[in-house]
């Protein structure tokens, strides 16, 4: 009798201990338990590259890599020159990958939702165009399954 009681009283003890260990203060204040993410990055339809929001010389662009590359500079997707006078927050392909959907003044409300103003880069041609100068900003613009509209 003696050794289950001590058995359990050791068992709880020790999770008692262990629950005293987890507070709000370190999940929701410190983020002691939040996951580790790399953001800005996309992967592309070929499943060999992916693109990322790149640096350079005070230079912001999007740059192609692949995924064995081990950090090299990769090729040049979307050029600064094409991003000039943007200071874009985040980026969305469409289906073919053919033209990108710009966020620019990022204002989040809660969790995933936003609102933001949006461009619209053609890559082929090199057009980019704000998406609705009229109604800015814009929430959940996003391409239509064949990339064709917004």
């Amino acid at each position: 009798m003696n050794k289950r009681f001590l058995l359990a009283f050791t068992l709880l003890s020790a999770f008692y201990i262990k629950a005293q260990e987890l507070s709000v203060e370190k999940i929701w204040k410190n983020y002691e338990f939040y996951g580790k993410s790399v953001s800005g990055f996309r992967s592309l339809k070929d499943g060999e590259h992916f693109s990322k929001i790149s640096e350079e010389e005070g230079k912001t662009y999007v740059s192609k890599h692949r995924f064995d590359d081990n950090g090299g500079k990769g090729e040049i997707l979307i050029s600064a020159d094409l991003l000039k006078g943007i200071d874009f927050d985040d980026y969305y392909f469409n289906d073919d990958e053919t033209k990108v959907l710009l966020t620019t003044n990022t204002n989040y409300i809660y969790r995933r939702s936003f609102t933001a103003n949006y461009f619209l880069l053609d890559l082929k041609t090199g057009v980019r165009k704000p998406l609705d100068e009229a109604h800015q900003p814009q929430m959940l613009a996003t391409f239509s399954p064949d990339g064709s509209k917004v």
